[in-house]
């Protein structure tokens, strides 16, 4: 398989709302609602303005996309005793994949994470991975699993279960 791993840019904002307007990738995303492209748009700009903060890739098969994969900081707090305020206890990043429909099944997901992983960690400066997935989603779970993430536990975010893997 011939495949390029490239930055996101402003001109992938449609492929990525389209990809994550497709049904399963709802049914299987923490917000199941549909919404507009304007609103994806407006957020999807705001990813970008962060490279700090947010990483995105897109695969291309014969310079056709074909799925995305997102990595998003989120920096962890503890309260010092004595107001003291927030004290930094790590860095992580969580990863958020699609692939279109078409594409799925051909190893496209697991050679897109895998070929990522490092440059996420260095660039967004974390030192964990975590990939939040729906407990009813065997792939996601499989390919985490594949890929040397480990299962620590369930987490509820927008009252859905999550099964939450690190690397």
């Amino acid at each position: 398989m011939t495949y390029t791993i490239r930055p996101a840019t402003r001109d992938d904002s449609r492929f990525i709302w389209t990809l994550a307007m497709d049904p399963s990738v709802r049914e299987n995303s923490t917000r199941s609602e549909e919404f507009d492209f304007a609103s994806h748009d407006a957020w999807y700009a705001e990813k970008l303005a962060h490279p700090e903060m947010h990483r995105i890739w897109i695969m291309e098969v014969g310079g056709v996309p074909v799925g995305q994969v997102r990595y998003g900081r989120c920096d962890l707090y503890e309260w010092c005793p004595g107001g003291g305020g927030p004290h930094l206890i790590g860095r992580q990043a969580e990863i958020a994949i699609a692939i279109d429909p078409a594409r799925r099944g051909q190893g496209f997901a697991k050679t897109l994470v895998r070929e990522t992983l490092d440059l996420a960690k260095s660039w967004l400066a974390v030192s964990t991975l975590v990939a939040l997935v729906l407990r009813t989603n065997r792939r996601s779970r499989r390919l985490f699993r594949s890929l040397g993430f480990r299962y620590v536990g369930a987490e509820c975010r927008l009252g859905r279960v999550h099964a939450r893997y690190e690397l």
